[in-house]
C-alpha cells in the first residue's frame, strides 16, 4: 500500500471520529465503530483496486508499449531515409512509411503504458493524451465519494503508484531501440545513391519480419479491441515487407 493511500485513510479515519463527537449525534461503541469502518473501506478499495491488478490490463500496456517503440523507430528511419534515396520509388515508400506508422502509432498509444513519451504521433493522440507518471502520483489515492446505503464509497486513483519495474523494463526497450536505430544510420551513411537504397530497403526488409513476428506472438497474449488493432496490423505489415522485396528487386534489374 503506497504511502498516499495510508495518508488517505488515516484523513478518512479523522474524519469519521471528528463526526462521532458530535454533541447531537448518537455516540456508538467506538471500538465497534472503527471495525466497521475499517471493513467497508478495505471491501471497496479492494472492489476498486481489482481492475487495476489485471494480469491481463499489464500484459497489453507491456505490448503495446514494445510494439510502440518499434513503430517509432520505423517513422524515424524512414525520416532519415528521405534525406538520402536517389530513386523516386524508394522516396514514396520511405513517405508510406511515415504516414502508415503514424497511423498506427496514434491508434496503439492509448493502449501503451508510456504512450505519452512519444511527441511525433498524429493529432489523434494529442487529443487524448495519456495520464503522465507525475500527473498520476499527485492524484489523491482516494476519493471519497460518500455513503449509499451503508457502504461508504470510495474511488482509487487509476494507477496507484507507477511500477517501477516497468519503467525499467520500458527505458531498457527504448534504449536498445535508440542504439539500433543509431548503428543503423551509421552503416547506412556510409552508403552512396544506389547502394543507399538497397541499403535501407534491405533494413526495412529485417526490421518489418522482426515486427511482424512480434505481432504474430502477441497475438496469443491480447484481446479485444488490442487483438484485433494487431491482427489489421499483420495485414499491413506484411504488405510494407513485400513492396520492400519488390522494389528491391526491381532496383537491381533497373
Amino acid at each position: 500500500m503506497s504511502r498516499t493511500l495510508c495518508l488517505s485513510l488515516a484523513v478518512l479515519f479523522s474524519g469519521a471520529f471528528t463526526r462521532a463527537d458530535d454533541p447531537q449525534t448518537p455516540q456508538p461503541d467506538r471500538g465497534e465503530r472503527a471495525r466497521e469502518i475499517v471493513d467497508e473501506i478495505v471491501e471497496s478499495v479492494q472492489h476498486k483496486l481489482q481492475p487495476m491488478q489485471s494480469p491481463q490490463g499489464s500484459m497489453d500496456s507491456q505490448i503495446a508499449d514494445c510494439l510502440l517503440i518499434q513503430n517509432q523507430a520505423e517513422i524515424n528511419l524512414a525520416r532519415f531515409a528521405l534525406k538520402h534515396v536517389q530513386d523516386a520509388r524508394v522516396k514514396q515508400f520511405a513517405e508510406t512509411m511515415i504516414r502508415d506508422h503514424e497511423d498506427f502509432g496514434a491508434k496503439l498509444a492509448r493502449f501503451a503504458g508510456h504512450g505519452d513519451r512519444f511527441h511525433n504521433l498524429n493529432a489523434t493522440t494529442r487529443e487524448h493524451p495519456r495520464t503522465t507518471a507525475t500527473e498520476q502520483t499527485s492524484q489523491p489515492a482516494l476519493t471519497v465519494e460518500g455513503k449509499r446505503g451503508n457502504r461508504i464509497e470510495v474511488t482509487a486513483a487509476k494507477p496507484i503508484s507507477v511500477s517501477p519495474v516497468a519503467d525499467d523494463w520500458f527505458n531498457l526497450e527504448l534504449a536498445a531501440s535508440e542504439n539500433c536505430q543509431r548503428m543503423t544510420k551509421e552503416c547506412l551513411s556510409k552508403m552512396k545513391g544506389d547502394h543507399f537504397d538497397h541499403g535501407y530497403l534491405g533494413s526495412q526488409i529485417g526490421a518489418h519480419i522482426a515486427v511482424l513476428s512480434k505481432l504474430e506472438a502477441a497475438d496469443h497474449y491480447v484481446s479485444g479491441e488490442l487483438k484485433d488493432l494487431l491482427q489489421d496490423a499483420q495485414k499491413t505489415v506484411k504488405q510494407h515487407q513485400a513492396r520492400a522485396e519488390d522494389l528491391d528487386r526491381d532496383l537491381m534489374h533497373d
